[in-house]
């Protein structure tokens, strides 16, 4: 029987992050995740979808796997392959300078932040792994469990939601309880001062 909506989100993403984090913070460089067996045999088309966000930013080897080729015949699917080529674009040259400079293209938010700031992530109801730090500008914060709203915690700094068009700045710490995460997004947000002009992702 295949594995549930709710068995995929809560475990196997989960799961998939905290792996490749882990393996990140001992030394491991050129990872790809792949789907389990169970993501294969789902047909759970929200299940899938957030794989597709979750692995096409927790590596600069991503490659849309050959199991989404018949679920891009959905309309709702090729969308979300659309952006995510879009999304990937953006930080295309990001992951080829980590590449080259060696310097692991993903860290752990809670590597990064004191103790005050991990006493905010957890206040905020943010697992350790929910979300990660590219580069070192960028915060990814997918959706890893079943739903539209997931809680975002913001450090300090001016942060922009690219997923939005107003570009208006957030000012962190911030703790967003309730985020929205449509089924064709990823929460995304850039430092401000790293941005010359801001320009919100043309998706």
């Amino acid at each position: 029987t295949p594995p549930s909506h709710t068995n995929q989100t809560k475990e196997s993403l989960p799961r998939l992050v905290s792996a490749v984090v882990s393996l990140v913070l001992r030394g491991g460089m050129w990872i790809a995740p792949g789907l389990e067996s169970g993501w294969q045999m789902s047909r759970d088309r929200e299940a899938f979808i957030r794989y597709l966000q979750v692995a096409s930013l927790l590596t600069p080897f991503f490659e849309i796997p050959p199991e989404a080729i018949e679920w891009s015949k959905n309309s709702q699917v090729s969308d979300v392959i659309r952006r995510i080529h879009v999304v990937r674009n953006r930080f295309r040259l990001l992951f080829q300078s980590e590449s080259r400079l060696g310097t692991p293209s993903i860290r752990p938010m809670w590597r990064e932040q004191d103790e005050e700031r991990l006493a905010g992530m957890r206040n905020c109801g943010v697992p350790p792994y929910s979300q990660w730090i590219l580069g070192d500008s960028v915060i990814v914060a997918p959706m890893l469990e079943e739903g539209f709203f997931r809680p975002v915690y913001l450090p300090k700094g001016r942060w922009v939601d690219l997923m939005r068009a107003s570009g208006e700045p957030i000012r962190g710490p911030k703790c967003i309880e309730r985020h929205p995460a449509a089924l064709s997004e990823i929460p995304i947000f850039e430092r401000r001062q790293y941005l010359d002009q801001y320009v919100h992702l043309e998706l």
